[in-house]
């Protein structure tokens, strides 16, 4: 009965003392998708800066690991960033769609950017001018349908643009306007989802930022760049709104260790988050 307990504890090391030890010192597992259909991979640097900043050891993952269980045995958070919605949508295939669903329903956090809240959406309207517009299903997080690509100038006035500086309203009374980029942006509109609160909005009142609860996990979608967004206040506000606050130096202790491999039947990927850690928490 002893030698059961024990190797029960050991195999739930992680479930047991990990979580509890990461969200004590602020450190959280990320996994950054930066496989096909990434708009621009050199804005990848730059978001791996920022998830640093707040506290995030970040692991980059390609299409095929996301179809792959082991990939999320010891993740708390996921990232899709800027992106070609329906290339990563293919890429990806129905049974990692399916997984990255699963796993965020029991507890994965998730945050999408720009193309990322695009493919999030429930309806994907894709704009080419004022002569076509393309309708496609989106994987229906929330109601909201998602329309792009255009943007607004500071007026608030729609214009077309592939890169512009927006001002950004964040909600509640407290929330202070900040200038953020927007690259071939999107808005979320229609009814209101009781679910996703407006978390943002552009002056006009278009929503650019929501986040609410999809089974044990959330999500948090946001429609501009905020990893090359100019600093601001406003800015630091509303990442620590989405983000939580960056971890000062007394909180920047270790992960806790790996199960030994001859202990650890998981097939989990563990180890290399140690080893993320060690190289700067970013690879």
């Amino acid at each position: 009965m002893k030698k059961a307990l024990f190797f029960f504890l050991l195999f739930n090391f992680e479930n047991l003392y990990g979580a509890a030890t990461r969200a004590a010192t602020g450190l959280k597992r990320t996994l950054l998708y930066a496989g096909k259909g990434v708009f621009d991979h050199k804005l990848l640097p730059p978001l791996e800066s920022l998830l640093s900043k707040y506290g995030a050891v970040v692991k980059r993952v390609t299409e095929a690991e996301l179809r792959e269980g082991a990939t999320y045995a010891h993740a708390d958070n996921i990232v899709i960033p800027g992106c070609q919605a329906g290339e990563v949508e293919t890429a990806i295939g129905p049974v990692g769609i399916e997984l990255l669903k699963a796993k965020i329903s029991g507890g994965l956090n998730c945050l999408t950017i720009c193309g990322g809240t695009y493919w999030f959406s429930h309806l994907r309207r894709w704009c080419e001018g004022t002569s076509h517009e393309k309708v496609t299903a989106g994987l229906d997080f929330y109601t909201y349908e998602a329309i792009g690509p255009f943007g607004w100038d500071k007026e608030g006035h729609p214009i077309e643009s592939t890169r512009m500086e927006v001002t950004i309203h964040p909600s509640g009374k407290d929330g202070k306007p900040f200038a953020a980029q927007m690259i071939a942006g999107c808005a979320l509109v229609g009814k209101k989802d009781p679910q996703f609160p407006t978390l943002a909005t552009l002056p006009t009142g278009e929503r650019v930022a929501v986040r609410g609860s999809y089974g044990k996990g959330t999500v948090t979608s946001v429609s501009f760049h905020p990893e090359i967004s100019p600093p601001s206040p406003g800015l630091d506000a509303f990442l620590e709104v989405i983000l939580g606050k960056p971890p000062v130096a007394a909180e920047t202790a270790s992960l806790p260790a790996c199960p030994s491999e001859e202990d650890d039947d998981s097939d989990s990927i563990c180890g290399e988050f140690q080893a993320w850690e060690a190289m700067g928490s970013t690879l």
